[in-house]
């Protein structure tokens, strides 16, 4: 903060805004401790998503998050059961492939996201989906080279039109996999989200 303060008292003063959600903290165990800067402003509205990926966030957070009335309804979210490894990569070959050539989706509109980096996850030995190579260089990815697969964590704080996380486990049944990270990857889509899972009661709660 000393830091932070420093350079925003460099030259005229100007204003300091901090934004914080207590939903997507994902690398703090504790509650954030920051200075007394007053009152905070409350901002309660969803406006990234549509009402059904934001119905989605809600179940996920166990909150009625509220969104625009004029924000579109949007696709139902797929939450699909997939056991193994063979039908995480056949389902997630599916679904992008569908939104890739029905959906006519752009590279850059899609991103695959996994608890794990690739060389962890069930894609680690796949390059290509509809003939479009899988990427990992966020650069490339906005470029239009690819389909971006990244790790939750790694794509927090960005947005795609077009989500499909893998191989999600049951909360807190792995190191360092909590329900902020299922919230932080359910609410980087904008339009269309598709969840794969091994685990029966994640769809029974998330369906529900």
């Amino acid at each position: 903060w000393i830091a932070l303060e420093l350079i925003n008292n460099e030259g005229e003063q100007g204003s300091f805004y901090i934004f914080y959600d207590p939903a997507q903290n994902l690398f703090v165990n504790d509650e954030l401790s920051i200075p007394n800067l007053g009152t905070p402003f409350q901002l309660p509205t969803n406006c990234r998503n549509t009402k059904q990926i934001a119905t989605m966030c809600s179940k996920v957070q166990g909150i009625d998050i509220s969104v625009r009335k004029e924000a579109p309804e949007g696709a139902k979210c797929d939450i699909i059961l997939a056991e193994s490894p063979d039908d995480q990569i056949n389902l997630c070959r599916k679904q992008v492939t569908d939104w890739i050539n029905k959906g006519k989706l752009k590279p850059s509109q899609v991103a695959i996201l996994c608890p794990h980096q690739k060389p962890k996850s069930p894609m680690k030995d796949i390059g290509e989906i509809a003939q479009v190579p899988i990427i990992i260089d966020f650069k490339k990815w906005g470029n239009g080279d690819g389909i971006l697969f990244s790790s939750i964590r790694s794509f927090k704080g960005l947005e795609s039109d077009a989500v499909i996380i893998i191989d999600l486990p049951e909360i807190n049944s792995i190191s360092h996999f909590t329900k902020s990270d299922v919230y932080v990857g359910c609410s980087r889509a904008k339009h269309l989200l598709t969840v794969l899972t091994s685990t029966q009661s994640l769809i029974d709660k998330f369906s529900s």
